[in-house]
């Protein structure tokens, strides 16, 4: 799925610039393609989490972060409102599986 596909979120240009971060992804010189199937806010925020080379996390950034948090049960949007970029981000990435475990889609 495309970034284009979905909702815009404050991550899109970002994370469209940047490679796939996922374990046995990426560009397949074979065949020529990008084997990446994230979106683009999935990319930038495996790159926050990972602390690669980027600027702050934007105030907006960081309330679209605590907004997708808050989504998944369990998580608190107050709880998280003071981590660092990359634990904000790494949050969202456990919020996102926590909730998809929830709705059975993955074990």
């Amino acid at each position: 799925m495309t970034s284009a596909a979905r909702a815009p979120t404050p991550f899109d240009v970002l994370g469209d610039s940047l490679p796939c971060r996922c374990p046995g992804m990426g560009y397949d010189p074979d065949l020529g393609l990008d084997l990446c199937a994230c979106i683009a806010a999935e990319k930038a925020l495996r790159a926050y989490r990972d602390r690669r080379h980027l600027p702050p996390m934007t105030d907006e950034q960081r309330a679209w972060c605590l907004s997708e948090i808050e989504r998944a049960e369990g998580y608190e949007r107050a709880c998280h409102a003071s981590e660092t970029d990359n634990e904000l981000a790494g949050t969202v990435l456990c919020a996102w599986l926590d909730f998809a475990r929830d709705k059975g889609l993955v074990r």
